[in-house]
């Protein structure tokens, strides 16, 4: 992330329509997209005295607030998320209001120090009430493997999954790329969780 360069979110509204349009051979719903609208966040926008930049990831709960991550590696500031309300119909977004700004804390409850972490996604479990992240790990000077982590939403650790090893950084003839892992999260039934790579494995070509 380049806060000097380039500190601004593209907020994309789509709206999925469901044509109801099902054939008889397949069943299958044709669902069409519709862009509706974006907000630009302006640059240099701050809250908590915290930029607002490299905003990676949203997801929304029930109560209407939306989770929003940053992908700062603590450079700029510690590795934080922040609570929105973003006001918005089918005609477009109105308002996008950053309530605050929560940092994520590492498994002894401190903020994550520089080069620690490279968060990435964010996802809302409507089960638990809880939020998942990842961290894509590697582009430090020592190879940090990448993680997915549980936290509550003041941003305090709960847990930690096992990726499986062969999703590490090991060398130029597998294992992962530099800034291509754990890009995307999402949930199954709020209760499978997937993850999806930026880039696929050395040795899958």
């Amino acid at each position: 992330m380049k806060l000097s360069t380039a500190s601004y979110l593209l907020i994309t509204l789509l709206f999925f329509q469901n044509c109801a349009k099902k054939s008889r051979l397949n069943e299958k719903t044709v669902i069409n997209i519709e862009f509706i609208d974006q907000y630009i966040i302006p640059f240099g926008f701050e809250i908590d005295q915290t930029e607002v930049g490299g905003l990676s990831s949203i997801d929304l709960a029930p109560d209407d607030m939306w989770y929003v991550i940053s992908d700062d590696k603590s450079e700029f500031s510690a590795a934080r998320f922040y609570k929105t309300y973003i006001n918005y119909s089918l005609n477009g977004i109105d308002t996008v209001i950053f309530k605050n700004t929560v940092y994520l804390k590492n498994k002894i409850g401190e903020k994550y120090k520089i080069n620690t972490i490279d968060p990435e996604a964010i996802r809302y479990n409507l089960h638990t009430h809880t939020l998942f992240y990842s961290s894509e790990g590697g582009r430090f000077d020592a190879e940090k493997s990448p993680f997915i982590r549980e936290m509550d939403t003041s941003g305090n650790y709960l847990m930690e999954f096992n990726i499986p090893i062969i999703f590490d950084f090991f060398n130029d003839k597998k294992g992962l790329r530099d800034n291509g892992s754990l890009e995307s999260l999402a949930f199954a039934n709020d209760s499978i969780l997937w993850f999806a790579n930026e880039l696929p494995l050395i040795e899958d070509g």
